[in-house]
């Protein structure tokens, strides 16, 4: 059930729900994005939490596949983490979701969020 909707990719929502955890263990030897959690015919993703580390100063941060808008989520080595849950970054219906990196790092950690 929709409490609030704020924005196209913002919105309140049932907090009870379950969620899936999509683990993230990547290498870039090179500027490149991987697809960590692939789209569905209809649905949309809802992103949840993020905890992520990366150990190069690299910019990093993730996109939607079909969109292809690039959504930075630091410019450095270290952690990123942030609380999405009641305020969820929603995702094009049919999108996948890829973690980019504009050069050479480790990118570890994990994305809760919802597939629906």
């Amino acid at each position: 059930m929709v409490i609030l909707e704020e924005a196209a990719w913002r919105n309140v929502i049932n907090l009870s729900e379950r969620c899936t955890r999509k683990r993230v263990d990547l290498s870039f030897s090179s500027a490149d994005s991987s697809v960590i959690w692939s789209g569905e015919a209809g649905k949309r993703h809802y992103i949840k939490f993020v905890s992520l580390y990366v150990d190069a100063d690299v910019e990093f941060g993730f996109k939607w596949t079909l969109e292809n808008v690039k959504y930075p989520l630091r410019l450095t080595q270290g952690y990123y983490i942030a609380n999405l849950v009641g305020a969820n970054m929603v995702g094009p219906v049919n999108d996948s979701l890829e973690i980019y990196a504009e050069g050479a790092c480790n990118i570890k950690g994990f994305i809760i969020g919802q597939l629906k």
